[in-house]
């Protein structure tokens, strides 16, 4: 089994594709920030010559109002492997677990007192299999006392993931090479937050883009419905 890193920035990615595959990678995730459909074009074109070197996913994060982000998921699933909502609003939490088609809720304690999820919201997120994610690199830039706070939110929310079943996603949270991890160190946080070793490796699979491959596919009719060739 590989191991993919779903939320990833990137400036050089010739170095960061190098520094995947020196940290054990088969897949990484790099997120485009939305703004247009113009720029998310330029952004695939962009990928292209470097897709051989390793499975490059394509990612969209949407940092926006809650009201808008209905919409502009509805106008990027075709074009997006992975679609990313920037958590931490309360509002916007909620909402990304409610839309179908958002691949991942970022960070939801985010900027807050509380953790930023709760028994509605989580229950929501496994019903329309929303992962959640949880970022080594939120911990590894935060201040002792901040970063204390940050892991007691987690692992509040991890209790909450594991009780309803709803998916996760282990991730660096990375947004230039230096600040990226190994697979080994991302597990070492799932074990941190109680997780199994199957759910660790699920979270760190290609599980959740291929699915999304599959439905981006021509012969994709519908969940299980597949036009063979």
């Amino acid at each position: 089994m590989g191991f993919y890193d779903y939320h990833l920035h990137s400036e050089n990615l010739e170095e960061t594709i190098k520094t995947a595959k020196i940290l054990g990678f088969s897949g990484i995730c790099i997120s485009h920030n939305w703004v247009d459909l113009s720029s998310l074009e330029k952004f695939r074109k962009s990928l292209e010559p470097h897709k051989k070197q390793i499975d490059m996913v394509i990612g969209v994060e949407i940092k926006d109002k809650q009201n808008r982000i209905p919409g502009i998921v509805e106008k990027i699933r075709g074009l997006a492997e992975i679609i990313l909502v920037h958590g931490g609003d309360l509002e916007v939490n909620r909402v990304s677990v409610e839309t179908k088609g958002v691949d991942i809720l970022l960070h939801p304690e985010l900027g807050r007192e509380d953790p930023g999820l709760n028994h509605v919201i989580v229950n929501l997120a496994e019903k329309n299999n929303v992962a959640i994610e949880f970022s080594l690199n939120d911990i590894i830039q935060s201040s002792k006392i901040t970063r204390a706070r940050l892991f007691e939110k987690m692992l509040f929310n991890a209790k909450l993931v594991k009780k309803y079943k709803a998916p996760f996603v282990l991730t660096s949270g990375a947004f230039d090479s230096l600040w990226m991890r190994s697979p080994s160190e991302l597990t070492g946080l799932g074990h941190l937050l109680g997780f199994s070793d199957p759910q660790i490796k699920r979270s760190l699979s290609d599980s959740f883009v291929k699915e999304n491959r599959k439905r981006l596919s021509k012969n994709w009719v519908m969940p299980g419905v597949e036009i063979v060739e």
